[in-house]
């Protein structure tokens, strides 16, 4: 009796022991595999944050030399620029302008702002109190002028310089190779009003403004100021709220190392204890920021709700096992891929941005041809074709003459107009799609003909003559009724090591030659 009891006991203790075993061994494997899921999600969530770390500051790069390109800045032209910038990239909350004012510069900045704004003064942030007139400091660094988000037009004469993370921006400029300081925190609209039920994240970037800046007034002009772009950067918790579970797992994401290291997003799950056995952490860094470290711990109910039943599986045959192991294989592959198209699309849209900005950063925003910079750019590159293949290559050397005395007849709107004008008239003398129509600066052009010389002083009348015959009448100039430009031509077959700035001397001194000539010529060099 006792024997045929023992023996089903210790079948059914086996067994189960043998059941318990299989299915603790199946949880931890669907454990496993869902650290190994959120590890892969990670890795994709890396990818986003270096493309779009790396795009804001080659948008701030950009910004800044649209508005460097510009003789000087004023009310109307900065609302221009910006309006413009935000237009063109949605994630732009705001744009600042914010000069450096010692204390006695204070007073005449106020007066000048409050011309356009009644209500201006230098301000600080004082808590439940909410903004107070600035004390006396060292330096101030105000808003003066702004554009962006509705909400944002309450920071207009805030003293960011004594405000905490913000203020430390300009100090770090200094000490940057960039010359961008870059900053991570709650957005400012949370700093100031604490307790939003969906917290956003921003970046801040800070950049020197080294373009003389003119107050309402007319008169007061600052030199030295910052513009500071306010990014939408909250990927962190749209990425991380779109994965299942995503509430129950602690994340926490930091920027920096050693004594440098700071907390930018830090969330706790919603309930459940931490399986910190499952801890996964990853890190990144590249050119547009520090390093990045990102650590996720599951808790024990985020497993819960994403893992099989184990009971069947323990009772279930081999096959039965491998056909649940491969039906959830499948849908962890289906879940994968996914979001790996979530981050494709993404990434779509990023390198669009990107080329966006490429074509930006080579075009000059008046007129619209080539800007100095890209014009350097292919110089360097048919100099030294043409140094292989020996042959020539033709600079002409363009220059609008008396266009001062033109700025100061007709204003400089109207400036403006005419450089646009004979902008267009060069390009339409230019055939070939290897040439280039460019602004060498202010109201100099130039053209680079690459394998050119004979012709070239054809070409070149020819472009005087378009210019002649667009006849805006200039009563102030001393060759003609009319705007008239001045060709110098240079043309050069590269020898030994030569550099490629020879053909731009020699096509200015032929400007200079056909300007001491009496103008509206074309001169050979």
């Amino acid at each position: 009796m006792l024997r045929r009891i023992l023996v089903p006991a210790m079948v059914a203790l086996i067994g189960f022991g043998v059941t318990l075993f299989i299915g603790m061994e199946i949880e931890k494997t669907q454990k496993r595999l869902l650290a190994s899921e959120l590890k892969a999600n990670m890795e994709r969530w890396i990818s986003v944050m270096e493309f779009s770390t790396e795009k804001e500051v080659t948008l701030a790069r950009t910004l800044v030399s649209v508005f460097e390109d510009s003789p000087s800045i004023d009310l109307q032209q900065f609302d221009q620029l910006s309006i413009n910038a935000i237009k063109l990239y949605p994630d732009l909350d705001a744009l600042f302008w914010i000069p450096m004012v010692a204390p006695e510069q204070r007073p005449a900045v106020e007066k000048a702002m409050r011309g356009v704004n009644p209500g201006f003064f230098f301000k600080m942030y004082a808590g439940p109190a909410g903004f107070i007139p600035s004390v006396p400091k060292p330096l101030y660094h105000p808003v003066v002028y702004l554009n962006g988000s509705e909400s944002s037009q309450q920071y207009l004469g805030w003293d960011m310089g004594g405000f905490g993370e913000l203020g430390s921006m300009f100090a770090d400029l200094g000490k940057v190779e960039d010359q961008v300081s870059m900053r991570f925190l709650p957005s400012i609209d949370d700093l100031l009003n604490p307790g939003n039920a969906r917290p956003r994240l921003q970046m801040l970037l800070a950049t020197p403004l080294n373009k003389a800046v003119v107050l309402p007034d007319g008169k007061t002009q600052a030199e030295q100021g910052y513009l500071v772009f306010l990014v939408n950067f909250s990927l962190i918790f749209t990425y991380f709220s779109d994965i299942a579970g995503g509430d129950l797992l602690d994340i926490a994401v930091t920027m920096g190392s050693g004594a440098g290291k700071k907390d930018v997003f830090a969330v706790a799950p919603k309930s459940g204890n931490l399986q910190a056995d499952y801890t996964v952490k990853s890190a990144f860094s590249n050119r547009a920021t520090s390093t990045w470290e990102v650590t996720l711990i599951p808790t024990d109910e985020y497993f819960a709700t994403q893992a099989k039943s184990v009971k069947i599986w323990a009772f279930a045959t081999g096959v039965a096992i491998t056909l649940s192991l491969a039906i959830y294989l499948f849908a962890i592959q289906r879940r994968t891929a996914i979001v790996q198209e979530l981050v494709e699309q993404r990434t779509d849209e990023l390198q669009k941005a990107n080329h966006e900005l490429d074509r930006l950063s080579r075009t000059d925003y008046l007129t619209g041809v080539a800007n100095r910079r890209y014009f350097e750019e292919k110089l360097e590159s048919e100099w030294s074709r043409a140094a292989r293949g020996k042959h020539a290559i033709t600079l002409l050397m363009i220059d609008v003459d008396y266009f001062k005395t033109y700025n100061d007849r007709y204003g400089h709107i109207e400036g403006d107009y005419c450089l646009q004008q004979v902008s267009r008239a060069l390009t339409v003398s230019t055939k070939r799609p290897a040439d280039m129509v460019a602004r060498f600066g202010g109201e100099e052009f130039i053209v680079l003909l690459p394998e050119t010389d004979e012709g070239s002083m054809a070409l070149a009348e020819r472009c005087r003559k378009k210019v002649e015959e667009l006849e805006i009448v200039h009563e102030d100039s001393d060759v003609s009724d009319f705007v008239t430009i001045s060709v110098g031509v240079a043309t050069l077959t590269p020898a030994g090591k030569q550099p490629s700035r020879a053909l731009v001397k020699a096509a200015d001194d032929a400007l200079y030659q056909a300007k001491e000539q009496g103008r509206n010529r074309v001169r050979a060099g």
